[in-house]
């Protein structure tokens, strides 16, 4: 599921007529409140790799939406483990994100098997050649 740089996608699509997966938790606010402005209900997120700036807002949309779940490859829960270090938060992300990073971290469960479902319909995990660092 993951490759050298653990980055997944999802290979359907991620909206059904009552229910949505995210497949990125930002640490902006625009997800969280065009979700709770939609119809959709928040059922799961699915982190695509282990960057920062695409799980820092997990716990965020976590507490927003209690009943949602979020999953990634245990590769990529691994990489993100090590990214919420206090000393690599410090050293790396608060001088590219400046003031922007939240206190509280969380990082996703570990997707047993690449499937996920949304109303039925199953979303397949599958890696994706990439060549960008985590």
């Amino acid at each position: 599921m993951g490759n050298q740089y653990g980055h997944t996608r999802l290979r359907r699509p991620r909206c059904g007529p009552r229910r949505y997966i995210s497949v990125r938790a930002t640490f902006g606010g625009a997800i969280r409140d065009w979700l709770a402005e939609s119809s959709k209900n928040l059922t799961t997120i699915y982190v695509t790799h282990a960057h920062g700036d695409h799980f820092f807002g997990l716990k965020l949309l976590l507490d927003r939406f209690q009943n949602a779940q979020a999953f990634a490859t245990a590769s990529n829960v691994a990489a993100m483990q090590e990214q919420i270090k206090p000393d690599f938060i410090k050293s790396f992300w608060e001088p590219h994100f400046p003031g922007q990073v939240p206190s509280l971290l969380v990082v996703p469960q570990v997707l047993e098997g690449n499937t996920l479902y949304l109303e039925g319909e199953e979303l397949n995990v599958s890696k994706i050649k990439s060549t960008a660092p985590v």
